[in-house]
């Protein structure tokens, strides 16, 4: 289990692209240099947003972490509700905390 879990969206499902994510792997740097483990996700090519979906459930990340750009909003909201709907079967220690969007 990671203590954070960046997950780079693609903008479409159909035709998920991996980009560079210079962004996520320098905070991932960060973490890592600061003693906390941290991996990058990208979706794969076959059946892509259910293996997202559940590969985030697998790693059970202490934080997870999305990308909030405007032309992606709609993949976030997406994901983000079905994360949701999913964690509601899924057993852990403690309830997960809501989903909320931080204030740029």
């Amino acid at each position: 289990m990671p203590d954070v879990l960046f997950v780079d969206l693609p903008t479409d499902f159909n035709h998920p692209v991996q980009t560079w994510s210079l962004g996520f792997r320098y905070m991932i740097s960060s973490l890592r240099g600061s003693g906390f483990s941290a991996e990058l996700l990208h979706a794969p090519g076959t059946d892509p947003r259910r293996s997202l979906i559940n590969q985030i459930v697998r790693k059970a990340p202490n934080v997870l972490g999305l990308i909030l750009l405007c032309y992606k909003l709609c993949t976030f909201v997406s994901i983000s509700l079905a994360l949701r709907s999913v964690m509601q079967y899924v057993e852990i220690d403690e309830p997960p905390p809501d989903v909320f969007l931080a204030p740029a």
